[in-house]
């Protein structure tokens, strides 16, 4: 139910942190970061004259450190070398090993075109393509593997230079 935000205290913050950890089993740090959007929006409402504190003065974000670990090549190459008899499973192999070979994001990739595929100074295919995210513009060299991806999806009839995927 709704909560007047009169109500909104430290225990009240400490008790929703509980809440989201124990029975909503998340992370320490995924509650940290909604905990973050939790105090912006009674920053907000403090702004705009429906709340007279601040209940987050006292409360202090700790995020955990984490580990990402990363494919190593001989999991990529073995990844690379699997054969799945569902074509879908294999189409979505080749979609992930695209983006590993390349760097390149699932956004960035599903909306990457056969015009955004040049040929470089060097005579080599080059992926030319502003980033989703950044908006940096990228300029990747295209390995063998990538290219044979490409090659392997090609479609005339379509502006994209793969299939796109559900994510």
């Amino acid at each position: 139910p709704d909560i007047n935000f009169g109500r909104i205290n430290l225990t009240f913050i400490m008790r929703f942190e509980a809440y989201l950890k124990i029975e909503y089993g998340l992370s320490h740090n995924s509650a940290a970061k909604l905990l973050k959007i939790f105090k912006h929006i009674m920053l907000v409402s403090r702004e705009d004259g429906l709340s007279d504190c601040n209940p987050f003065i006292h409360y202090k974000f700790r995020s955990t450190p984490t580990y990402r670990s990363f494919l190593t090549e001989q999991e990529l190459i073995q990844l690379t070398q699997h054969k799945f008899e569902n074509k879908r499973l294999e189409r979505v192999k080749d979609f992930y090993l695209f983006c590993c070979w390349t760097g390149l994001s699932y956004c960035d990739v599903s909306n990457l075109k056969r015009e955004n595929i040049v040929n470089g100074i060097d005579g080599e295919s080059w992926i030319i393509k502003e980033r989703s995210k950044t908006f940096v513009e990228a300029h990747i060299k295209l390995l063998p593997l990538p290219l044979k991806i490409l090659i392997k999806y090609e479609d005339k009839n379509s502006e994209y230079a793969l299939p796109i995927l559900s994510n």
